[in-house]
């Protein structure tokens, strides 16, 4: 049979209690026939019971590595196929510089053909506009973070000229991801 490639190392930012690692898990490595060489998923959790918690409950996947680090702190290997930001783009607040700036520095991480990816949630459509000042009290007080964050801006700014893909997946959820090219 014919070799399917897939990503090799995939980083989580923001994994949390490890929701998505299964899913990532299943996704990356070389598979060939029905055989698998699995690569490598590795989340990154500021909050050291949450990267335990994640740790205790997934580590029978054999494929993962949890830091308990911030994001920021973290040095991504050089080469990876894919960082994900999951629920924590919005949050996020680096020590030093701007968000663009950080994507900057992980896109020079990134191997040819590489993604980055943003999966978050933002403030409802203008349809909903009746409710934007629930939602931004509700933001700005929660895990969801700074209801003014524009990821999409940022993703411009920080690859002109790349395309960039955005998709929204329900009512305040969206996946925006570039591909190193």
């Amino acid at each position: 049979e014919g070799v399917a490639q897939r990503p090799r190392t995939v980083v989580e930012l923001g994994s949390g209690w490890g929701s998505n690692l299964p899913y990532l898990s299943e996704r990356v490595g070389v598979r060939i026939g029905s055989r698998s060489r699995w690569g490598k998923v590795i989340g990154v959790e500021v909050t050291p019971e949450l990267a335990n918690k994640s740790w205790e409950k997934y580590r029978w996947l054999g494929n993962i590595e949890i830091e308990a680090e911030d994001m920021f702190a973290f040095t991504i290997p050089g080469g990876v196929d894919g960082v994900i930001f999951s629920f924590s783009y919005c949050v996020m607040k680096p020590p030093s510089g701007t968000r663009v700036d950080f994507l900057r520095t992980v896109w020079d991480q990134l191997a040819p053909r590489g993604r980055i990816v943003i999966f978050d949630a933002g403030l409802p459509s203008t349809r909903w506009r009746w409710t934007l000042p629930f939602w931004r009290w509700v933001m700005s007080h929660s895990l969801l973070g700074d209801p003014d964050v524009d990821p999409y801006a940022d993703m411009h700014r920080a690859f002109e000229g790349q395309t960039i893909h955005t998709e929204k997946l329900g009512p305040g959820h969206f996946v925006i991801w570039v591909v190193k090219e």
